[in-house]
């Protein structure tokens, strides 16, 4: 049983003074006077811990950003599409099929055919028919007729005659894709450890898709070899007779997925998406547009269609009322810029910034060696490569990293249970002087206030008792 000497030497002993002395004090002023004291400093404590806590639980985050020095840099995916069609097999492709080609506009500005099926001309021939990429360091041509000279290290494997896939993009049609598997990597800065490709356009045989076409150029998509190619995500005009330079900058971002304020998503939970590659904002709108145009149209476009499922596929627009109601809904969509997809940050992403610059191309003086290489990388004769010809059925892309530095943005934790503990621990020592082994010897000490209080009540009794007993 804990008798009251007990009880005054654990409070005397105390780390946390202040309580102690409210059990050693003799004097009941100066006991009043701690108590009081004691209570004021518990609420001042609790005043200045309640904000720390609301921190802590509310989820707070904080960006952080550094440039990172890189002995190699990951290179994106350029995908490459065409501006228009193959006159040539377009004409084919009609006499085979007895279809007539009828250039128009429709509400998308795109032309097309009211006798062709849009579908058979994207599947049968692609937008890429007239292009062509030529290499004049080796003076050949590549597989699926694109090349151009990988100014890579060579231990990254850069191979342009096999790292070319076909990919089907939305509202360009069928285009290359270079690099697909972010297998090239840039160990050098500057224009000449990038990428660089020319490339031939026939103009001649080319059909553009609008009647509108700002001049005779194609088209390269730059982004994450892991994100599909929309061209929302940055594309470069390469036009002919002109070296188009790109230099890149690399920002890497890394966010917190709910509760914390991102709310980002990688995608396991979005079971709706139609595209291929990894999660991004782009992915999640335009499915959800083919979601809801498939919900809403009678008809859907080839691109549409080409994304759904069987199930829910359409017959394709014939008049230009279908064509209106996707379009209709795509509007209303931007309006209010996707609000009803409900589409969250992604938690990785990479993005490309883009320096573009453009000069004539080839200039007077290198134009025979030109002349030279590209009648040969063609097969024609030499005297039917012109000056004229040159400047308008070559252009040149250079991409490349301008330096071996990048982004990468992190979103952190404010508040982990160490930082939290922390602050804790200095507010208490700070206010009541306490710590975890102060809270222990208080424990302790209330155990013993309690059985004290119950060994005196016991007492009492058997005091009360055995008065009884002497008076009886």
């Amino acid at each position: 049983m804990t008798d009251k000497m007990d009880l005054q030497d654990s409070a005397a002993s105390a780390s946390m003074h202040g309580f102690g002395r409210i059990f050693i004090t003799k004097s009941k002023v100066l006991r009043l006077v701690w108590i009081c004291f004691m209570i004021l400093f518990v609420a001042l404590l609790a005043y200045f811990l309640t904000p720390v806590l609301k921190r802590y639980f509310s989820n707070p985050s904080v960006t952080k950003e550094e440039t990172v020095i890189a002995p190699r840099i990951r290179f994106p995916a350029i995908t490459i599409c065409g501006a228009g069609m193959s006159k040539e097999k377009l004409d084919k492709f009609g006499k085979l099929h007895n279809k007539s080609f009828e250039m128009y506009d429709d509400v998308e500005g795109i032309g097309f055919s009211r006798d062709m099926r849009e579908e058979d001309i994207f599947q049968k021939l692609g937008t890429h028919e007239n292009i062509k990429g030529v290499m004049p360091e080796k003076e050949k041509l590549f597989l699926k007729n694109l090349s151009g000279s990988c100014m890579f290290k060579m231990q990254s494997g850069c191979n342009l005659s096999t790292d070319i896939d076909t990919i089907l993009v939305v509202e360009r049609g069928y285009c290359f894709r270079i690099n697909p598997n972010g297998t090239y990597f840039q160990s050098r800065a500057g224009p000449g450890h990038g990428l660089a490709i020319t490339f031939f356009l026939n103009t001649s045989d080319k059909v553009p898709w609008t009647k509108s076409n700002n001049g005779d150029s194609i088209e390269a998509i730059i982004g994450y070899h892991d994100e599909y190619p929309f061209p929302s995500i940055g594309s470069v005009l390469i036009p002919v007779g002109h070296s188009t330079q790109v230099e890149l900058g690399k920002t890497e971002i890394e966010r917190l997925p709910p509760p914390f304020p991102s709310k980002c998503t990688n995608g396991d939970n979005m079971p709706l998406l139609l595209y291929p590659g990894e999660y991004s904002i782009q992915n999640c709108q335009e499915s959800c547009f083919a979601f809801k145009v498939s919900d809403k149209c009678d008809s859907l476009d080839f691109y549409t269609n080409t994304s759904l499922p069987k199930e829910l596929k359409k017959p394709f627009p014939k008049t230009e009322e279908d064509f209106l109601c996707g379009f209709r809904i795509y509007e209303n969509l931007e309006k209010t810029n996707f609000a009803s997809c409900k589409c969250p940050l992604s938690c990785y992403e990479t993005k490309f910034t883009k320096t573009i610059s453009y000069s004539r191309w080839p200039s007077a003086a290198d134009m025979p060696i030109y002349k030279k290489l590209f009648s040969k990388a063609l097969g024609m004769n030499i005297s039917q490569v012109t000056d004229k010809f040159v400047e308008r059925n070559f252009m040149r892309l250079n991409i490349f990293f301008g330096d071996m530095t990048y982004n990468k943005v992190k979103e952190t934790k404010m508040y982990t249970a160490d930082k939290l503990i922390s602050e804790i621990g200095g507010l208490m020592g700070i206010w009541i002087g306490a710590s975890m082994f102060s809270l222990l010897e208080i424990l302790f000490l209330l155990v013993q206030v309690i059985q004290y209080g119950f060994g005196s009540k016991k007492l009492r009794k058997e005091n009360d008792l055995t008065l009884e007993n002497t008076k009886t």
